[in-house]
């Protein structure tokens, strides 16, 4: 059974108070690209992009995405599971290379977000926010989310209008309509594009038969 988004996160996020700006400890686990794993406590700087893990013998050691396949560890903050895969995606240059992405959503289409890089006064002279998580996921726009279906096309979700809500109402307009509709979703949004896109790919894994027949008019919402 796939696990999708993660709503509990989503909305434990938006409701947690502030915490005190320290490098946030949590139990889990690393697979290196040697296929390596490492257990031990697990610090992810999203500025740096860099995870640090720390053995139990006190030794810390800093990893980038070109060093490590994945990584999870248990937050006890939001008390669930975070899970992080290195991937490559594309650059403004057009080559590709590994970052780390958090995952958000399982099934045909896959979600994962990455810190936005942007320049700003506040995150140069507080650079320990990037290690906070309970501050940075309450607000889902602090964040640039990819795309990858089934086939390993990526798209980013700022693309959802033209390249992926399309499809998703052509199998099933009725359904999403109708969720919209009970959700009261915008689908502008970002929360709005990622609980359709989990509910999508709810209806894909547990209710296949009642996808639409394949038309050549996909149409707008």
């Amino acid at each position: 059974m796939k696990t999708f988004i993660w709503i509990s996160l989503i909305a434990a996020g938006l409701c947690l108070d502030a915490r005190a700006s320290q490098p946030v400890w949590n139990n889990g686990h690393v697979v290196l690209s040697t296929g390596q794993v490492i257990n031990g406590q697990l610090s992810y700087n999203w500025k740096a992009e860099v995870l640090q893990v720390r053995a139990a013998d006190g030794t810390t050691k800093a990893y980038s995405a070109y060093k490590v396949d994945s990584f999870a560890y248990f937050d006890v903050s939001l008390n669930t599971l975070r899970k992080f895969d290195a991937i490559e995606i594309p650059t403004a240059s057009e080559l590709t290379r590994p970052v780390f992405l958090e995952e958000c959503t399982l099934g045909h289409y896959t979600v994962y977000r990455r810190l936005r890089h942007t320049k700003e006064l506040i995150k140069i002279t507080r650079p320990s926010l990037y290690q906070d998580d309970v501050e940075l996921i309450k607000d889902l726009d602090n964040f640039v989310y990819f795309v990858i279906d089934t086939n390993g096309a990526i798209s980013d979700l700022q693309a959802f209008e033209l390249s992926i809500w399309p499809q998703m109402l052509n199998e099933y307009r009725p359904q999403l309509t109708e969720y919209i509709t009970l959700r009261q979703l915008d689908p502008s949004l970002t929360v709005a594009r990622l609980m359709l896109i989990n509910h999508y790919n709810y209806l894909r894994e547990y209710n296949p038969a009642q996808a639409n027949k394949p038309t050549t008019s996909l149409g707008a919402y």
